[in-house]
């Protein structure tokens, strides 16, 4: 019973260190928006994300995947809870293809907000 009672104590102490205190797909930014400009972009142009409904003064991480390279930058949501990269880094568009942007805030292991676009 004692070998038991230790092995159940040592299995909920493992368990606990790989707890992270987020339950999946658990984010606080339920209403977070995400979008591009230029809105139809080509191959060559340097594109900006924007979006609102995020926690106002806090960092948010944009992750573009390209057909030929994952890209990351951040940016900060301003009092309103919108944050718009054109301030702080831009993204070229290299080639045609299918683009997906994901945006990081609330949780790192959930996006707040995905768009799936497509380059010309």
């Amino acid at each position: 019973m004692r070998y038991l009672l230790l092995f159940t104590l040592g299995l909920a102490l493992v368990f606990a260190g790989f707890y992270d205190g987020n339950i999946a797909g658990a984010n606080t930014n339920q209403d977070a928006t995400l979008a591009v400009a230029p809105s139809a972009p080509a191959a060559g142009d340097t594109l900006s994300f924007y979006g609102c409904g995020y926690a106002p003064g806090e960092g948010v991480t944009v992750v573009v995947t390209s057909p030929y390279a994952y890209s990351f930058f951040g940016a900060t949501a301003s009092a309103a809870g919108c944050f718009d990269t054109s301030l702080t880094e831009t993204f070229t568009a290299l080639e045609a293809g299918s683009y997906t942007a994901e945006v990081y805030q609330s949780n790192a292991h959930h996006e707040d907000a995905r768009l799936e676009f497509t380059v010309t």
